[in-house]
């Protein structure tokens, strides 16, 4: 089992925003992923309700909205990335509150 790689924002009033991939670029062709939370909450983007932190338990890739469609492909070696994989690396809310979300692949 892969551990996703995330990042935080605040929106400086009750979300955080969360963007996330699948695993480690070098070991896997991530997709990026993006959710809210609130209120205990997992949300996607457009404001519907994903699941529930304390009764349904962490949130987990599959659950959350793709971004970005990795390329699921193999290691290559300790110096180079699977090819088409993706890293997150940073998420911000603007001053409309919409979020940004910066990778590369």
């Amino acid at each position: 089992m892969q551990r996703p790689y995330a990042r935080y924002a605040g929106n400086g009033k009750d979300t955080i925003g969360l963007s996330f991939t699948d695993a480690h670029p070098r070991d896997f062709g991530n997709s990026i992923y993006y959710a809210e939370f609130r209120d205990g909450n997992f949300y996607n983007v457009d404001g519907s309700f994903i699941k529930n932190l304390k009764n349904d338990g962490p949130l987990k890739p599959s659950q959350a909205k793709k971004i970005f469609q990795g390329g699921g492909g193999d290691f290559r070696g300790h110096d180079l990335s699977v090819e088409k994989s993706a890293w997150t690396s940073s998420v911000a809310f603007d001053d409309k509150g919409y979020p940004h979300i910066a990778y590369t692949y």
